[in-house]
């Protein structure tokens, strides 16, 4: 919330705050027979004109029972235009399987005895407005023999460590052979550095990042996106870099 202290004459005045802005008025007016002749007004921005909207889709998800805590970066899925920092809450429907809500995580974690789907809505609110998004998460029995079945999804997993200086571990999981791409960017948009770029069996994967950039120049302290894309699926994550 931004707030505004302004002082006007004794004659009438009006003040422009600007388009898009939700403005919280409070007034107190001092002695107009007072020495000072003044009057003071405080004005309160409480929101700009801009809604949280989804940026990524959540694609749907599934696991295995005892799998390792899959967390979701959320400020990859939503966005807002206006800059408000967003919260999130989360609403499923059964308690057969732990979500927890970290900040900007969604941790997700099947360590239980137990299989099946349920359907997990996320909503993301600026304090005024909000919006959600809803997939669904399976959980299946763990496979007799792992060496056998690849992964059942396609996936891409937090790195580690996360924050880091200056290399870190990006592991990810492919459900069937085929080309796989991982690009890091800045928060500007701008390629780093592209990781991946190959065709690779099904499985579980891990690359390393080694803080560099495509020139071979060490990267600045800050935060950086990795993208994956396969088959069809695409995947965002954030990471920090702190040296």
């Amino acid at each position: 919330m931004e707030k505004y202290d302004v002082e006007a004459p004794e004659t009438d005045f009006s003040i422009v705050i600007g388009e898009g802005l939700l403005v919280e008025s409070t007034y107190a007016y001092e002695d107009w027979n007072a020495p000072e002749r003044h009057a003071t007004t405080g004005i309160s921005i409480i929101d700009r004109d801009g809604e949280p909207y989804i940026y990524q889709p959540f694609e749907d998800l599934t696991l295995e029972i005892n799998c390792p805590a899959v967390d979701l970066d959320l400020t990859a899925y939503f966005a807002d235009d206006d800059a408000d920092q967003l919260s999130y809450s989360i609403d499923y429907n059964t308690q057969d399987i732990n979500l927890q809500l970290d900040g900007d995580a969604l941790w997700i974690n099947c360590q239980q005895d137990w299989s099946g789907q349920t359907e997990v809505t996320v909503i993301a609110s600026d304090g005024v407005d909000s919006c959600s998004d809803t997939f669904l998460i399976t959980v299946e029995s763990t496979p007799t023999n792992d060496d056998d079945i690849p992964p059942s999804a396609t996936n891409l997993l937090s790195n580690y460590p996360n924050p880091f200086n200056p290399t870190t571990t990006i592991i990810y999981s492919l459900n069937q052979d085929g080309p796989v791409e991982i690009t890091i960017y800045d928060l500007r948009g701008r390629m780093v550095r592209k990781l991946v770029e190959s065709m690779q069996p099904a499985g579980v994967h891990e690359v390393i990042w080694d803080g560099k950039d495509l020139s071979g120049k060490e990267a600045s302290s800050g935060v950086y996106f990795y993208r994956m894309t396969s088959a069809g699926h695409s995947f965002v994550r954030k990471m920090i870099m702190m040296k």
